[in-house]
């Protein structure tokens, strides 16, 4: 539910979400296609044959790229028959600051603007660069800093903008001198909410520096 309480809350309507979710169909399946992603997967195997060797969800949503209509026929996720804007405002009126939704609004957060249905997993080793050579491992890239940071449960997916500016502040390095941002967010809303914080709040623009094919 958080995404849609930041969309409340940073006001990011439906439509934002959508022209966001489609862009980032659009750089996945490209970067899928021009095999970007081949050297980042491990093929899954059982029994000697192969199960899966490529994320499913590019692949599962590639028909709005054809479609994009498809976006406006989602089913939205806090507001239906089953679960009312209403009754979303009313559970989380501590975090909106008010028990009903305003006049007209509808919930915004849909089954194609929101994650697919699995993140998927991943794996890195972090060791010292005397251990990866004597593995015989190539060094793919140096921690030079990083750091954590809670907000409020309700804000949870702002928390990388703050956890960031905590990250630069220890090593002594501008926002403005990073080539790219790797933000692992399924959500638009909440990517959304994080890029306009993160402007308001500290002056970044995440969105110019959004690594390829993640969004």
């Amino acid at each position: 539910a958080t995404a849609e309480v930041l969309a409340q809350i940073f006001h990011i309507d439906r439509a934002a979400q959508d022209r966001y979710a489609l862009e980032s169909v659009r750089r996945a399946v490209t970067a899928t296609q021009r095999g970007f992603y081949a050297s980042h997967l491990v093929p899954v195997t059982h029994n000697g044959t192969m199960v899966l060797d490529h994320d499913e969800t590019p692949a599962q949503r590639s028909a709005i790229l054809e479609k994009p209509k498809l976006l406006e026929k989602a089913p939205v996720l806090f507001d239906n028959s089953l679960y009312s804007f209403q009754n979303f405002y009313r559970d989380h009126r501590a975090h909106l600051g008010r028990d009903t939704p305003p006049d007209g609004s509808h919930g915004t957060v849909t089954l194609l603007n929101a994650c697919g249905r699995s993140d998927g997993a991943a794996g890195v080793i972090v060791t010292t660069a005397a251990k990866a050579q004597s593995l015989g491992l190539e060094i793919l890239c140096e921690v030079g800093g990083w750091a954590f940071r809670g907000v409020e449960p309700e804000r949870m997916g702002l928390a990388p903008a703050v956890a960031a500016n905590e990250a630069l502040n220890r090593v002594g390095i501008s926002f403005d001198d990073l080539d790219a941002i790797e933000l692992h967010e399924p959500f638009a809303a909440s990517t959304l909410a994080l890029f306009r914080f993160a402007k308001e709040t500290f002056g970044h623009d995440w969105s110019a520096r959004h690594a390829e094919g993640r969004l």
